[in-house]
């Protein structure tokens, strides 16, 4: 009961300081950055925007400049006044005038600028606007300015040139007009009329389709109204119009209504345009949300709560581990059961449960160890019974045999009394010379008894015959090519041995080209190798005992990257064994003591 209150009370506290801590600052935060984000992306977009307006509305205003180029130079083109000042008395005269003069001019003008629609020339001279195409009668021009400001008396205004904008077909087309004076700029005898492509004005007027209506004000008073939806006009009647009759380029959210303005000013025609544009659709289109807030709060809110698990969580199995920890006895240690996360606690599981199979493993190896040191202990004194029992009944034999004049059994006799010796011999390491000798001796007993079914080839690279290794490694590889395949085959067998030295290590290798083993079985033997559980099932012909005795020992001596390794194919059979010299302090270890290193053992 008082561990459960306790632990309610930590997590408490730990809730508590997890809302104050991190909750509570993280959503303040959020809202901070929300505010100080929209602000500064608004800002951003409302400067770009601007920029952009600004650039179209240069582009327009250049294009107007180059219009108004074209209405000064023809205006004061000395062609064009001789030809309304000294107009021929005769139509003939006329037309020639126009054809020689006139016509190059205007066909080189309208050609040069091709924003340039049509050229128009009003005249007092009633001759030349009935008479000529590009000429029209100065009556005309009034009709078609009728309600505009424009003045035929207002010289200022015909000198200095005067923008007009007409609605016609759906499309807007800027005109320009410029009059035409007397060589003594004391009268007015013509006014020069540029109509312009629509097009000119593209750059401005070519909007998205977020765009709902664009105005044309001019003195706080509108002109025109295009691409309307009737909505936006509702809108602009709630904004002041004086606000946009002021020129100067600038971009506003408003609000109420909710709209994004941007006004535009042109000094050329001294018009502003006004563009409506729904502050939802600005929004969508840049990213930005107004009302982002609260999404962004559930947001914040559903991350916490999300990391919170991953905090408690890790809490909650080093509590965990800790009561199994304590619930541990002494004499047998159990993994952890739970569940491992994937962080730094998962690995601080990980390795306590590392430890508990480490720990088994040792303690296994340690029983393994001392059942085989007391089975060594049981030999050695089996062997201690009365050595020189067998050696002199050997000895009787060989004695006999010779009486008899039966050298091959003397010579068996001395042969086997020297592996008796030698098994016998207190010592678990040899110079790797003393485990040649011994192999050639066994080999000359089996030469004895089956000489005429194999062959032997030796191959000895040693750099250094007094090279330390394990007693019966090569014996015992030997020893197997006679067990698995001579006594399997009638053919000949061909066995080499090979002794090879690589500075510090040892390779015996013993290849024959008997029977080769089943490749199932092959693959068993070689996972068995480091599996000892696994060994006891394992049943048959080729078991494999001798190998894993090898491979055992060296990796006991040597370490893990030493063994034994074999191979059987179409060709045959290849064992290798691969050890390394002994360091001083492994020499201490295993060679110091009783432990001599056996010599030359002779039973003679």
């Amino acid at each position: 009961m008082y561990k459960f209150n306790k632990k309610k009370k930590l997590l408490h506290r730990f809730l508590i300081s997890y809302l104050l801590a991190v909750l509570l600052p993280t959503v303040i935060l959020g809202i901070v950055l929300h505010y100080y984000q929209t602000g500064r992306q608004r800002d951003e977009f409302i400067g770009n925007r601007q920029t952009l307006l600004l650039s179209a509305g240069a582009t327009v205003e250049t294009r107007l400049a180059h219009a108004e180029e074209i209405s000064r130079s023809l205006s004061s083109s000395p062609w064009l006044l001789q030809f309304l000042e000294d107009t021929p008395s005769s139509d003939r005269d006329i037309l020639y005038q126009y054809m020689k003069n006139i016509v190059p001019l205007l066909e080189s003008l309208q050609t040069y600028k091709s924003e340039i629609s049509e050229i128009r020339i009003y005249t007092f001279n009633q001759r030349v606007g009935d008479l000529l195409l590009d000429f029209y009668p100065i009556d005309e021009l009034g009709e078609k300015l009728q309600g505009s400001s424009f003045e035929l008396d207002d010289s200022v205004t015909l000198t200095n040139g005067w923008w007009n904008l007409e609605y016609r077909e759906g499309k807007l087309w800027p005109v320009h007009y410029r009059a035409v004076l007397d060589r003594l700029y004391a009268k007015v005898i013509a006014v020069v009329e540029i109509e312009c492509q629509p097009r000119i004005l593209d750059p401005l007027l070519e909007r998205g389709e977020e765009t709902e209506e664009i105005y044309l004000l001019q003195d706080g008073e509108q002109l025109f109204s295009l691409q309307g939806s009737g909505m936006a006009g509702q809108a602009l009647e709630q904004l002041d119009l004086q606000v946009f009759s002021s020129p100067s380029t600038e971009v506003r959210l408003w609000s109420q209504p909710p709209y994004l303005v941007e006004k535009v000013y042109l000094d050329y025609m001294k018009v502003n345009f006004v563009f409506l544009t729904p502050s939802s659709a600005v929004w969508r289109q840049a990213f930005l949300f107004e009302y982002a807030l609260l999404p962004m709060l559930l947001f914040f809110l559903a991350a916490n709560l999300l990391f919170l698990p991953a905090i408690f969580k890790p809490l909650h199995n080093i509590s965990q581990l800790a009561g199994h920890m304590r619930r541990q006895e002494a004499q047998q240690l159990t993994p952890y059961d739970g569940k491992i996360t994937h962080d730094e606690i998962g690995d601080l599981i990980s390795a306590f449960n590392d430890m508990v199979a480490e720990t088994d493993l040792l303690k296994e190896a340690v029983q393994r160890s001392e059942i085989l040191r007391k089975n060594a202990q049981l030999e050695a004194l089996q062997a201690q019974l009365n050595p020189h029992f067998f050696y002199g009944t050997l000895e009787n034999i060989r004695m006999i045999a010779e009486a008899h004049g039966e050298t091959l059994i003397a010579d068996i006799a001395v042969s086997f009394g020297s592996l008796i010796r030698y098994s016998l011999a207190r010592t678990y390491f040899v110079p790797v010379s003393e485990e040649i000798r011994i192999a050639e001796q066994y080999l000359s007993i089996q030469d004895r008894r089956v000489g005429n079914r194999f062959s032997v080839e030796w191959t000895k690279h040693l750099e250094n015959e007094d090279f330390l290794c394990p007693k019966f490694v090569l014996f015992t590889m030997v020893e197997n090519v006679f067990t698995h395949c001579i006594s399997m085959t009638r053919e000949k067998i061909r066995i080499k041995i090979k002794i090879l030295q690589d500075a510090g290590d040892l390779y015996l290798v013993v290849e024959n080209n008997g029977p080769p083993v089943p490749p199932e079985r092959v693959q068993e033997i070689m996972g068995l190798l480091n599996q000892h559980e696994k060994r006891r099932d394992f049943r048959g012909a080729c078991n494999g005992r001798g190998i894993f005795n090898i491979h055992d020992r060296l990796q006991l001596y040597y370490g893990n990257d030493y063994g034994f390794t074999f191979y059987s194919g179409a060709e045959g059979t290849r064992c290798c064994a691969h050890l390394r010299q002994l360091t001083s302090e492994e020499k201490k270890i295993f060679i110091g003591g009783e432990n001599r290193i056996a010599e030359g053992i002779d039973c003679r």
